[in-house]
């Protein structure tokens, strides 16, 4: 994973880059640290798809609880859900 720094370095206010690292993170079942990087994607654009859905993808592997309570709220915001 040393090629995040890299890509964060090189633009840290990527949000879709920070969703694309906590999917990876999520898959190497990292989840905790998956959760902190699509947080922080969330945080630098709100309005955008990919860091909320893995937001979502890393809860469910790492916290299922978690994510049936922020699932509607997400795809809420997503557009995705009434």
């Amino acid at each position: 994973m040393g090629q995040r720094h890299a890509v964060i370095e090189s633009d840290p206010l990527n949000a879709n880059a920070r969703g694309q690292i906590g999917i990876v993170l999520s898959w190497a079942r990292q989840t905790a640290d998956a959760v902190t990087e699509a947080r922080r994607g969330v945080e630098l654009d709100p309005n955008a798809f990919y860091p909320q859905w893995a937001l979502l993808h890393a809860l469910v592997l790492g916290a299922p609880l978690a994510a049936l309570a922020a699932g509607a709220p997400i795809l809420a915001r997503c557009g995705l859900h009434p």
